[in-house]
């Protein structure tokens, strides 16, 4: 599944690793592993609602929106110039990752999994729904028409080469196509996803697996 242009990554972002919060889904049967977020392909990484700036670390950002959802950002590296307490707005850059990020949404209502961070409790819930929600829209992507001369210079040249495939057009291609072939199983029956076990979980001392 690819997200067009997506609001955290301002790109199509191909998901890695969906949301997967039980060992009975057939998404856990896929991949192997349980993710109580969404991986997501990037580079840079911008927030997806405004909010205060609650928790910074080496790899992740937390930030609570005005609506005390909260949104969490991990495997990535944060931008220097961010503090805790800070204000930041909707499209606000907060970091790069070098290949993925992993992004969590959280609220108070309960749900089976928790994340506790400091002595604050949140509840994930399953972000496919606001991430279909926010796209990058026109005004948006103006805006970093103006901020990001690397953008812009790269959508100058694919709109006037219109022959020339993006990186984006090709990977989404290529997920198309992959979404067509049925997954071939290993000599011992199981599926060969391709990625390692345990792959795209949050850093082990911020994350808490449920037991499902």
């Amino acid at each position: 599944m690819v997200y067009n242009n997506c609001v955290i990554t301002h790109q199509n972002s191909r998901v890695i690793i969906p949301y997967i919060d039980s060992k009975q889904s057939e998404d856990f049967k896929k991949y192997k592993t349980l993710n109580l977020g969404v991986d997501l392909q990037g580079r840079s990484i911008y927030t997806i609602s405004s909010g205060t700036i609650s928790q910074i670390t080496s790899s992740s950002v937390l930030i609570v929106g005005e609506n005390k959802d909260a949104y969490f950002y991990s495997n990535i590296e944060p931008n220097e110039f961010l503090e805790e307490g800070d204000r930041i707005e909707s499209g606000g850059y907060i970091g790069e990752t070098k290949n993925s990020v992993h992004f969590e949404y959280l609220q108070n209502m309960k749900t089976s999994s928790s994340l506790q961070i400091g002595s604050k409790v949140y509840y994930r819930i399953d972000p496919t729904t606001i991430l279909e929600e926010n796209i990058l829209r026109g005004k948006d992507i103006n805006i970093r028409l103006q901020t990001d001369p690397e953008f812009a210079e790269e959508k100058l040249y694919y709109d006037s080469h219109p022959e020339v495939k993006s990186p984006e057009e090709e990977l989404e291609e290529m997920m198309d196509s992959e979404d067509d072939d049925d997954m071939e199983p290993d000599n011992d029956g199981s599926e060969d996803t391709g990625y390692p076990e345990g792959y795209g979980m949050p850093p082990s001392e911020i994350q808490q697996s449920p037991d499902i």
